[in-house]
C-alpha cells in the first residue's frame, strides 16, 4: 500500500455531493416495508394545516421504522411518517381520499373491523403493519416518483430532495 503525499491533500477538496449525501435522511427505495410505529399521535387538524387533506378533521398521525428481511435477517431501511383519518372525507374524483384509505387499509390490516378508533390506535402501537413506500423527488412538475435504483440516482445528482410517501397498507 502506497503512502499518500500530504501535500497534494492540501490541494483536495470534499465534493459538494458528499456533503450533502452526508446528510441526507434516510430513504427506503420504492417497495413494501414492515413498519414499526414508534409515535401514535391522535390529531385534530387546524383549519389552516400545511395538508390540506387533514384541515378540520380527526387523524392520526404515524411515525415508525421500515425494515425488510434480507436473507433471514431484519435490516432497517429508514423511517417514515404518514396520516391516516377514521372521519371519511372523498377527493375531487368522488373516492375516498388519502387518508381514509389509509385508515381503512389500517383497520383490515389488524383486523379490526369491529373495533373502536381507541383499540386500533393501541394496537398500532403494539403490532407492526405492512406499507408500500413510493421514494419520491419534489421537481418544478411536481413529485416523481423513483422506481429503479438509476432513476434514484439520477434524480439526486439533480440535486433533488427525497421524500418518502406511504402508498398502502397491508398484512403482514
Amino acid at each position: 500500500m502506497a503512502d499518500l503525499n500530504i501535500e497534494e491533500l492540501f490541494n483536495t477538496q470534499t465534493s459538494p455531493e458528499q456533503i450533502k449525501a452526508s446528510f441526507d435522511k434516510m430513504i427506503a427505495h420504492t417497495g413494501r416495508y414492515t413498519f414499526a410505529a414508534t409515535k401514535v399521535e391522535p390529531r385534530t387538524g387546524e383549519s389552516d394545516h400545511v395538508f390540506p387533506p387533514v384541515r378540520d378533521r380527526q387523524y392520526v398521525s404515524l411515525f415508525g421504522k421500515l425494515t425488510e428481511d434480507v436473507d433471514g435477517t431484519t435490516k432497517r431501511r429508514g423511517s417514515v411518517g404518514f396520516d391516516a383519518s377514521w372521519e371519511m372525507r372523498n377527493g375531487s374524483n368522488d373516492k375516498p381520499d388519502k387518508p381514509s384509505k389509509l385508515w381503512g387499509q389500517i383497520v383490515v390490516a389488524l383486523d379490526m373491523k369491529e373495533k373502536s378508533v381507541g383499540e386500533v390506535l393501541g394496537a398500532l402501537k403494539q403490532y407492526p403493519i405492512r406499507v408500500y413506500v413510493n421514494e419520491s423527488y419534489k421537481t418544478a412538475d411536481g413529485w416523481k416518483t423513483a422506481r429503479t435504483l438509476e432513476e434514484s440516482r439520477d434524480y439526486r445528482k439533480q440535486g433533488l430532495e427525497p421524500r418518502n410517501f406511504v402508498e398502502s397498507v397491508s398484512r403482514i
